[in-house]
């Protein structure tokens, strides 16, 4: 199931960046990721469409920390790395 929403989250990703021209040869993404589920998922999308994508772009993460308590900037510097 988790491998099914997944493959239905990136080909919608993909779609609406083909259909609305969001991504263009030689553009720089700047993906502001906070360590939660969902800009991590982000994340991954966006790597795994730039690998299949017809078009060159890089994608540089950046991680904020907001100063939460507990917040572990670690988990996120190592899924940047990976």
């Amino acid at each position: 199931m988790i491998s099914n929403t997944s493959n239905l989250v990136r080909k919608r990703t993909g779609r609406a960046i083909r259909d609305f021209n969001l991504i263009e040869e030689g553009d720089v993404i700047l993906a502001a990721v906070s360590g939660g589920k969902d800009s991590l998922s982000m994340l991954r999308v966006l790597t795994i469409l730039k690998k299949k994508a017809p078009v060159k772009f890089k994608i540089i993460p950046v991680n904020l920390d907001q100063g939460f308590p507990g917040y572990r900037s670690d988990i996120v510097e190592k899924f940047f790395i990976s």
